[in-house]
């Protein structure tokens, strides 16, 4: 299983990638939402998390990288739903890779 240090301001923590449904980018921090209910903000931009993280996350705007494995719907208004009932903009520069990862 693939993991993920997270910077915190006592140490870090060590985050499994497969529990993370998406990463928001919020100006120099970057809050992640986890499957179990939480959420931890670090100190690291968003762009680190892009560059870090590969399949199934992909970033679908400047400011949110999603799992695509907690996908639950898409709609064609240009937002996706997550399974935390989450609903998050898809950028039209993002759109097209966001639909192929779903054979779209």
């Amino acid at each position: 299983t693939q993991q993920i240090i997270l910077p915190t301001l006592e140490g870090f923590e060590v985050a499994k990638v497969h529990d993370i449904i998406r990463l928001k980018g919020n100006g120099n921090f970057t809050d992640i939402y986890f499957n179990n209910g939480t959420k931890k903000m670090v100190c690291r931009f968003l762009k680190h998390f892009d560059e870090l993280l590969d399949k199934p996350f992909i970033r679908v705007h400047k400011s949110h990288i999603i799992n695509v494995n907690f996908v639950k719907a898409y709609n064609k208004g240009g937002y996706v739903t997550l399974i935390d009932s989450s609903q998050i903009e898809i950028s039209a520069i993002y759109k097209s890779a966001f639909l192929s990862e779903f054979g779209k």
